[in-house]
């Protein structure tokens, strides 16, 4: 190869080196400017997320190649329009409070020079507007709550049944007292009496007639320790641990007496009745319906074993709805009583201790994490609506009209509005 051959060649691997590396480096950097960007990932709230505040923020993760985002928010997934455009953000923040209770549906376009990317549809339901109202701190401990036209009965532990007038929810007051022997646990009212279940002074029966002067009517001292009661007619049925469930006719309230009694497998902590059936919360045994149309020889008619430990049951229409400790609210089909079976749960943050419900809600007293609201229109998938954390445990709760009663331990009973709403 001569001399100029080989300068020759030398330009010539030059330029081709500087076509495929420099010329095919540019090609590939700018390229990305003459695609679109991918689409948004990773959406929070997350797609279907229930019980979401309504001071919202949206969130997203970076989409590769995106210079800028349009954001989509309605309450419609069809006809959108953009509520803010051209952000470089990965946040928005509605400078509104959103409708409580409402589906909304939302969507990020990612954009570059090259184009706009439509982003996937999202929704997510916000929960309800709850807050503190009012509060009023008992003496004691608040384990259980019930509520009667203007007043409010706390069962307080060792300082017995409190008596607040809650009139005006803002300001509760105390109107009366009565020191029961034991430690109330557990409360009932039904006309002029309210039947507390007193803890090893097991069922104590008080006239109420009075608010002011609450006086002992009669009682009646279980075997065990009594935790919760229920009154049907002319009998108190008491939850009594150990002891099961007694059956106590207190058709005269000055002489209560038992009638029947049932061994419950677990320890029985809450009951709730309907119809011929008891509905008790056995503990580690979880739900046990008994047949109780014979109140002098109540038999079992079925059960349904749960994860958890079963505190205390509500129960409305065809389900058992359970609290059950550490497992959340269980939701029990119980059509068939014989045969009842888990449709659904929902596990809560802390430890479900009781549960009130109302239409499609579940309120449930969740221990450290206050109340929590879950939405029960679908049994089979029970979805958080809202919470409300208070200020001491949650240990009861009773629901009237747009307010949530809760027995909160050690900081007595906080009331709740908002609720529905």
């Amino acid at each position: 190869m001569n001399t100029i051959s080989k300068i020759t060649l030398a330009i010539l691997l030059g330029v081709i080196i500087a076509l495929g590396y420099g010329g095919f480096c540019d090609k590939s950097t700018s390229g990305s400017s003459n695609t679109p960007p991918n689409q948004v990932t990773s959406p929070m709230p997350s797609n279907g997320e229930t019980g979401v505040p309504a001071t919202l923020q949206l969130s997203w993760a970076s989409a590769s190649g995106a210079t800028s985002y349009d954001v989509y928010l309605g309450t419609t997934s069809t006809g959108w329009s953009p509520i803010t455009t051209s952000i470089t953000a990965l946040s928005y923040t509605s400078p509104t409070a959103l409708a409580y209770t409402t589906t909304y549906y939302w969507r990020i376009d990612s954009k570059n020079s090259a184009g706009t990317t439509t982003g996937n549809p999202w929704s997510f339901t916000t929960g309800f507007n709850t807050q503190l109202v009012g509060s009023y701190n008992t003496p004691a401990w608040a384990y259980d709550v019930y509520v009667a036209g203007s007043y409010t009965y706390v069962a307080d532990g060792s300082s017995g049944l409190q008596i607040i007038d809650i009139s005006n929810p803002v300001t509760p007051v105390l109107v009366g007292s009565y020191d029961t022997p034991g430690a109330a646990l557990g409360v009932y009212v039904a006309g002029s009496y309210a039947y507390v279940a007193d803890g090893n002074s097991g069922l104590q029966i008080i006239d109420i007639s009075n608010p002011v002067t609450p006086v002992l009517a009669g009682s009646y001292d279980t075997p065990g320790s009594a935790g919760g009661v229920f009154v049907a007619g002319s009998y108190a049925y008491v939850a009594d641990a150990n002891s099961g469930l007694q059956i106590i006719d207190i058709s005269n309230p000055v002489t209560p007496a038992l009638v029947g009694s049932y061994a419950t497998s677990g320890s029985a902590g809450g009951i709730f009745v309907a119809g011929s059936y008891a509905y008790v919360a056995a503990w580690t045994a979880g739900l046990e319906i008994i047949n109780i149309s014979n109140p002098a020889a109540p038999a079992l008619a079925g059960s349904c074993y749960t994860s958890g430990h079963a505190y205390n049951v509500y129960v409305a229409g065809s389900y058992a709805y359970l609290a059950d400790a550490e497992s959340g609210l269980e939701i029990i089909n119980i059509s068939n009583p014989a045969a009842p079976a888990l449709a659904g749960s929902h596990n809560t943050p802390s430890s479900a201790v009781d549960v009130y419900v109302v239409g499609s809600y579940a309120y449930v007293a969740d221990a450290y994490s206050g109340l929590q609201i879950i939405d029960i229109s679908n049994p089979a998938a029970p979805a958080s609506a809202g919470s409300y954390y208070t200020p001491g445990p949650a240990e009861g709760v009773f629901v009237a009209g747009s307010y949530a009663y809760v027995a909160a331990y050690d900081l007595g009973l906080q009331i709740l509005g908002g609720i529905g709403q």
